[in-house]
């Protein structure tokens, strides 16, 4: 009971959001300690009271990208890779063209797969027609780079 009442008299409305105004973590999530003095997330606390249990092996995402907002409506679950997905769609990703080490566009990118899909080209040749390594088109034909870069660029431009 005792975090319940620390989580509502710590939160302001700004806006649409209600900011939770106690300590934040070093990433800006706010955080709040239990009855037992364990450190809980207070987004998580409060989609948990709006929402009743939920799989904790799951992440509490915000719509409104706010990390210290708590206000239920703007939370969300989702697997690290929907957190991951939403941070892309978002534009708040240095992955993919954005990295400053980037070599291919998002459009190469799907170009390769495509050749690779088509099986006439070795990794080897691919890698030297774009001017990468190959075992930097191993890694996009497996997903291990740009692979949810590639996949939201992909719906924008309507190639799959």
């Amino acid at each position: 009971m005792h975090i319940i009442i620390k989580l509502l008299s710590n939160l302001k409305p700004v806006g649409e959001c209600w900011e939770w105004q106690g300590y934040t973590h070093t990433h800006g999530y706010g955080g709040v300690y239990g009855d037992d003095n364990k450190q809980f997330r207070v987004h998580r606390v409060a989609y948990g009271l709006a929402h009743g249990d939920f799989d904790q092996s799951l992440h509490v995402c915000h719509h409104c990208d706010n990390p210290i907002c708590c206000n239920p409506a703007h939370l969300f679950l989702g697997t690290h890779e929907d957190n991951m997905r939403d941070m892309v769609r978002k534009g708040r990703s240095t992955a993919g063209e954005k990295h400053g080490m980037a070599k291919l566009t998002a459009a190469q990118v799907i170009e390769i797969r495509e050749l690779l899909a088509a099986g006439d080209l070795t990794h080897g040749a691919i890698a030297k027609q774009y001017g990468v390594s190959r075992p930097a088109v191993s890694q996009i034909n497996t997903g291990a780079r740009w692979g949810v870069t590639v996949c939201i660029e992909a719906d924008r431009i309507g190639a799959h």
